[in-house]
């Protein structure tokens, strides 16, 4: 093998070796919202936001894999600025690509690398999340300790146990169908 493919195969090899160390850490498996949850994510926040909108606010994607959630947060809020957390290095890098390859259609949005759960989120106007079932329950807490009363929660496919939705949809095929649930955060909205 040339020296080349031998880089190649040392570059792919650590890269897959990140991705599965912040799998193994955080339980959350970088995996892209399909396009029916995205869609549905954007209409329950849209609902929510009301006549106001998410005009000049933040609308957070946490644990935001590949970007493609924050990318179609961006597109759908113009006016507001979306902000991605992601952990891995591998998906953030992807986000970064994607949203430079968007251009304008994404000059409302960012994506920071790092852990959502150090993060302050106390100015988030809505958040949205499709992780896994291991960090539902410590986010739950998080965001009903940290964001406004009544701030609009967008979860896809792991739904928070301790809270009754909104609103909630089944998108997807008969093989692979996912809950999309919209919940009402903050200290005054616990159930």
């Amino acid at each position: 093998m040339s020296a080349f493919g031998l880089a190649l195969l040392a570059l792919a090899l650590a890269l897959s070796a990140a991705t599965l160390a912040a799998y193994a850490w955080t339980g959350v498996a970088p995996i892209t919202a399909p396009r029916g949850a995205r869609a549905a994510a954007v209409e329950m926040l849209r609902a929510a936001a009301g006549e106001g909108g998410l005009e000049g606010r933040t609308v957070y994607d946490l644990g935001c894999g590949t970007g493609a959630l924050v990318l179609a947060l961006a597109r759908a809020f113009p006016g507001a600025r979306v902000v991605g957390i992601e952990l891995s290095p591998v998906p953030y890098a992807i986000a970064r690509v994607r949203l430079a390859l968007a251009g304008a259609g994404a000059r409302n949005a960012r994506v920071r690398l790092g852990d959502f759960f150090r993060a302050p989120l106390g100015d988030a106007a809505a958040v949205a999340c499709y992780l896994m079932l291991r960090p539902m329950a410590r986010l739950e807490r998080k965001l009903a300790a940290e964001l406004a009363p009544g701030t609009p929660v967008v979860a896809v496919a792991f739904l928070f146990r301790g809270r009754r939705p909104d609103d909630a949809r089944r998108v997807g095929g008969a093989l692979y169908p996912l809950d999309v649930a919209l919940y009402r955060f903050g200290a005054a909205a616990r159930t």
